[in-house]
C-alpha cells in the first residue's frame, strides 16, 4: 500500500509539471562528446542534478540508485544521467573520475552555466551561479520517448525510482514507435497481453485462437496486445508475413519482459481486469499470468458474466 501511495505521489507531481520536457540543448559528457537528452531516447532515463564536490546527497543518490539498478539487472536497460550544476569545476575529466567510482555506465553531463541553466529550467529547477548546493535534490524520470513521467522527491528510496523505471521499459511497435506497459494499461478497461516468440511452436498453434478471441473482445472495449520477446523487428516482420496477428503487435527485442514479469515459459498471457488494484505489482502478476497455450473458448462469455 505504501509503495502504491509513493508511486501515485511521484506521478501526480509529474502531471503538475507536465510542461517540463527536455529540449534539444546539447551538453558535453564525461568523455568530451556532445550529447543531448534526445539522443538517449529508446531507454527510460533517470536524471539528477548535482555536483562532484557535494558532500552527501549526490554520492548517496548515485550509490543507492546504482545498487538498486544492478540488483534488478537494469543498469544497461536505463540511462542514469548526472547533470553537473557546477560546470566550472566539473570538467569532463573530473566527471569521468567521479561517476566511474559508482559505475562507468552513468552518463555525466556538463556545459556552460547558461546551457545547464536552460536545461534545468525545463524541469522547473532553479540554479544560482556560484552556489551549486542551491538546487533541487529531486530526480526526474523520462520515458523512452523523452517525456517526463515522474518526479521523485528527495528522500524516497531508490527502489521506488527503479519501480517506476520498470514500468517504463520500452516496447517497440512494428512501425518503430516506443511505448511501455504503463502506457498499455488503462484502469477502466481490461487488458490481455500475450507474450510469444517466432521459434515457439505452441505460440504459433495458439495464434488462430487469439485472433478469434480478439474479434470477441474488441466490441467489449477490452485491449489486447501480442508482445514478442527477444527478437528483432525484421524477424517479427517476416513471421507476421506467414502468421498474421490481427491485434496490435509490440516488440521487446531486449527481452525486458522477463525482468518485469514472472514469465516462466512461452507462450504466456497476462490478464489484467478493469480497475485492478496494483496491476503491475509482482504479486498480482503471478496471479494474473497464464502459462502455456489455450484455446480461449468461452473467455469472452466469462467476462460478460
Amino acid at each position: 500500500m505504501l509503495k502504491a501511495i509513493l508511486l501515485m505521489f511521484a506521478l501526480t507531481i509529474a502531471q503538475i509539471y507536465s510542461a517540463a520536457t527536455p529540449d534539444e540543448s546539447t551538453l558535453t559528457d564525461q568523455h568530451g562528446k556532445k550529447l543531448s537528452l534526445s539522443q538517449l531516447r529508446g531507454k527510460p532515463v533517470l536524471l539528477f542534478f548535482g555536483f562532484t564536490y557535494c558532500p552527501d546527497v549526490c554520492p548517496a543518490f548515485l550509490s543507492s540508485t546504482t545498487r538498486a539498478l544492478k540488483a534488478d539487472g537494469l543498469m544497461d536497460s536505463v540511462s542514469l544521467v548526472f547533470v553537473s550544476v557546477d560546470p566550472k569545476r566539473d570538467t569532463p575529466r573530473v566527471l569521468a573520475k567521479y561517476v566511474g567510482f559508482f559505475d562507468e555506465r552513468i552518463i555525466a553531463l556538463s556545459g556552460t552555466y547558461e546551457q545547464v541553466k536552460t536545461l534545468a529550467a525545463r524541469f522547473h529547477v532553479r540554479l544560482r551561479e556560484g552556489f551549486p548546493s542551491a538546487h533541487t535534490a529531486n530526480s526526474f524520470v523520462l520515458d523512452a520517448n523523452g517525456h517526463l513521467e515522474a518526479i521523485v522527491p528527495h528522500g524516497f528510496p531508490a527502489a521506488h525510482s527503479v519501480e517506476i523505471l520498470k514500468r517504463l521499459l520500452p516496447l517497440t511497435s512494428v512501425t518503430g514507435e516506443y511505448t511501455s506497459f504503463e502506457r498499455l494499461v488503462r484502469y477502466d478497461r481490461g487488458v490481455l497481453i500475450n507474450f510469444w516468440a517466432s521459434w515457439c511452436e505452441p505460440c504459433r498453434r495458439e495464434l488462430p485462437a487469439l485472433n478469434r478471441l480478439w474479434s470477441e473482445l474488441k466490441p467489449l472495449g477490452v485491449q489486447m496486445y501480442a508482445v514478442n520477446v527477444g527478437e528483432s523487428k525484421q524477424t517479427v516482420g517476416s513471421f507476421l508475413d506467414d502468421y498474421p496477428i490481427e491485434f496490435p503487435v509490440l516488440i521487446d527485442d531486449q527481452g525486458l519482459s522477463l525482468k518485469r514479469w514472472p514469465i516462466q515459459t512461452l507462450p504466456a498471457t497476462l490478464w489484467i481486469p478493469p480497475r485492478a488494484a496494483s496491476v503491475l505489482s509482482a504479486e498480482t502478476n503471478r496471479e494474473m499470468l497464464i502459462h502455456g497455450a489455450r484455446d480461449w473458448a468461452n473467455f469472452s462469455e466469462q467476462l460478460v458474466e
